[in-house]
């Protein structure tokens, strides 16, 4: 008996085009990377760490922390940066200055958590029903459902709670 196959599509047309791009230009980008993923992994970990979110303003590292990081290439050079560094006075000032960023980005975190409700809420309908009135209710199948599998369940009838 030989078993039967499913044919799938390969190719997902409503893929995000913005992740195609970015899927392309990485792959036109690292080529040589293409096995040696674990080695570039610290210098990816590194980037996220220090990149500043869009909703608190400050990196991971800055909250972290208390300062912006110093990248590899400062450390072996004498920067202004490097030379201005006093370790007595920085402790006192670096509590401090963190104590306010992280409240300013406690602040900001909250307002960019509402725009993303009040934006949400704009696409979301809301819904009323009434005792008695049919609802279709999403199925809780798990598994390999196919492209044309009912992923509703109904219609049950409504009832008080």
């Amino acid at each position: 008996m030989v078993p039967r196959t499913k044919n799938k599509a390969i190719f997902h047309v409503r893929r995000n085009a913005s992740v195609q791009r970015t899927d392309r230009s990485d792959k036109q980008n690292y080529p040589e990377a293409k096995g040696n993923w674990v080695d570039e992994l610290p210098g990816v970990l590194w980037a996220y760490r220090t990149t500043a979110r869009k909703s608190t303003g400050e990196s991971p590292f800055n909250l972290i922390y208390g300062t912006e990081a110093i990248i590899p290439a400062e450390i072996g050079e004498e920067t202004l940066r490097i030379q201005q560094y006093k370790p007595e006075a920085n402790g006192i000032e670096r509590r401090t200055w963190l104590d306010e960023v992280r409240s300013n980005a406690s602040i900001r975190a909250e307002a960019y958590k509402r725009r993303m409700a009040k934006a949400y809420n704009t696409r979301v309908r809301p819904r009323n029903f009434q005792v008695g009135d049919l609802v279709w209710r999403r199925s809780d199948i798990q598994g390999n459902l196919e492209k044309l599998d009912a992923k509703w369940e109904g219609p049950y009838q409504s009832q008080k709670q």
